[in-house]
């Protein structure tokens, strides 16, 4: 079958008659948005590198649950099995793209924006973008300089992240965009005035990889190397040590405990488990003037009624959480223990404790 590379040079060289070499004038005011055009306006396209698509109504509903998006997206696969989303906001598309790498069944899928002067079958797949961390490089390194330069080194760099490279942390963390069917660079060697220095690599959100080749998109049991000679041993080159733990997984646990410790209060509340403590004067002012629903600083909903609502828009503000707690000085403690400290107060002879004290 000829390719249409061939059928474009057949025709380039057969002559046109006069009425075929008549050409149309296309004014801008004539051109409209045609089919793909108005996919590319919020659209992405997203390959498989290797293995199958599946069913795409079940990857729909993992990747949903994955992105956590504002609204809902429409998809479709055309005949190359390449995938072609549509979103309904900037916000959703741009988590898409800047968000990844995205697995599907531990398998890297590449999604990618769609030019509007590109067909999606010449989209090209061969690259995607990670986080990567530099491990042990000195302080005096981490700055936007030496993150470009080694960035440079990967195939593309994209930015650094200033906030965790600092001193809480033994690395200098760089987004790339790398080539896909190249090997994983395990090493980085930066040389200064005391010699050259080699410094480990690490990636987040890796996909799976071969252990002897260093190629993603496959594992040590379909390395060409290993299929070629299926006798021989293979050393393996690379390992788990390539992983990478992104810093914000480490925050967002710290988030969903948060979360917990509260659902675990507003569950004890409602069961009368839990009792308010003394309160303080500014909080005894706060609950005159306010009725109703308090929100914190970003405007989110905390508290209803002066109790305690564990909205679940609250995981997302540890520090609001925690202010919650210390302004409204919340007890726990159990119910038989309630009921003997209210009877002690409201009883005479603890009222004549209370007036002994206060003389």
């Amino acid at each position: 079958m000829a390719s249409e590379s061939d059928i474009i040079d057949k025709i380039a060289s057969v002559s046109l008659t006069e009425e075929e070499e008549t050409s149309i004038m296309i004014e801008d005011s004539d051109e409209e948005k045609g089919i793909e055009e108005v996919i590319t306006e919020l659209g992405v396209a997203g390959k498989i590198i290797s293995g199958r698509l599946g069913s795409a109504r079940v990857m729909k509903n993992i990747l949903k649950e994955v992105w956590r998006l504002k609204k809902d997206f429409d998809d479709r696969i055309n005949q190359e099995g390449i995938m072609l989303l549509r979103f309904y906001c900037y916000e959703d598309r741009d988590r898409v793209l800047l968000g990844g790498p995205w697995h599907y069944e531990k398998q890297l899928i590449v999604f990618k924006e769609i030019p509007p002067d590109l067909q999606t079958k010449e989209i090209d797949f061969s690259s995607t973008e990670l986080w990567t961390q530099i491990r042990k490089v000195p302080l005096k390194l981490r700055n936007n300089n030496i993150a470009t330069k080694i960035g440079g080194m990967f195939g593309s760099f994209l930015k650094w992240d200033e906030l965790h490279s600092g001193q809480d942390s033994n690395y200098l963390r760089i987004r790339v965009s790398i080539n896909i069917k190249k090997l994983l660079r395990r090493f980085v060697k930066l040389e200064g005035s005391q010699g050259p220095v080699s410094y480990k690599v690490a990636y987040e959100k890796l996909p799976i990889y071969c252990y002897c080749c260093g190629i993603l998109g496959h594992m040590k049991n379909g390395c060409p190397k290993k299929l070629e000679n299926p006798n021989s041993e293979i050393k393996e080159e690379y390992g788990i040590c390539l992983r990478a733990e992104s810093p914000l997984k480490r925050v967002d646990l710290k988030l969903k405990e948060e979360k917990k410790r509260m659902d675990f209060l507003w569950n004890e509340l409602k069961e009368g488990k839990i009792t308010k403590g003394p309160r303080s004067k500014k909080v005894e002012q706060m609950e005159k003037q306010m009725e109703g629903t308090v929100q914190d600083p970003e405007g989110r909903k905390v508290v209803t009624n002066m109790g305690i609502e564990a909205s679940h828009e609250v995981e997302s503000s540890e520090i609001s959480t925690k202010k919650l707690v210390n302004e409204l000085q919340i007890i726990s403690f159990k119910e038989s223990n309630t009921q003997d400290i209210e009877e002690e107060r409201t009883s005479p002879q603890g009222n004549r404790n209370n007036e002994s004290k206060r003389e």
